[in-house]
C-alpha cells in the first residue's frame, strides 16, 4: 500500500510538470505551424492524456532503483526512449505527427525539449528539497548540542 501511495504521489508531481512542458511545446508549434496560432479543446484534452500516460511511465521509472552508476544511464536512456514511444504513438493516433522519418524526428525533439524542462524543473525542485532538510537536521542537531 506503501508503494502505491508513493507512485500516485510521483505521478501527480510528474503529471504537472510533464503537462506544463506538453503544452509550452504544442504553443510553440501551433503559434509556427498553424493558422491562427489557437489550441483547439481536442487538443488540450490530448495533451492531458499524453501528459497521463507519460507520467505514468515516468513514475514508474521513479520507483525503479539502480544500484550501480551504468545502471542509472541505462534508466535514463530506457526512460527516454519509451517516452519518445509513448508520444510517437500519441502524435500518430491524435494526428499531430505524421508516420514518417520527419515526423518522427520532430516528437523526438519536441520529447527532448519537454524532457530537459521537466528535468531541470525537477532538478530545482529536488535541490531546494535538500536544502531544506539540510537546514531542518542543522537545527535539530544543533539545539540538541546546545541542550
Amino acid at each position: 500500500m506503501e508503494k502505491l501511495r508513493l507512485y500516485l504521489e510521483c505521478f501527480v508531481e510528474w503529471f504537472v510538470s510533464v503537462a506544463t512542458g506538453i503544452l509550452i511545446i504544442c504553443a510553440v508549434n501551433f503559434g509556427l505551424y498553424a493558422q491562427g496560432g489557437v489550441i483547439p479543446r481536442e487538443t488540450l484534452l490530448q495533451i492531458l492524456l499524453s501528459a497521463m500516460l507519460t507520467s505514468a511511465v515516468t513514475a514508474a521509472f521513479n520507483m525503479a532503483d539502480p544500484v550501480k552508476r551504468s545502471s542509472v544511464l541505462l534508466c535514463l536512456v530506457l526512460h527516454f526512449c519509451s517516452l519518445v514511444a509513448v508520444m510517437a504513438g500519441c502524435g500518430v493516433w491524435f494526428g499531430w505527427v505524421d508516420f514518417e522519418v520527419f515526423g518522427m524526428l520532430e516528437m523526438v525533439l519536441s520529447v527532448a525539449c519537454v524532457y530537459a524542462f521537466v528535468m531541470a524543473v525537477h532538478f530545482i525542485i529536488d535541490k531546494r528539497r535538500a536544502e531544506q532538510m539540510n537546514h531542518r537536521l542543522w537545527e535539530r542537531y544543533h539545539k540538541d548540542e546546545e541542550g
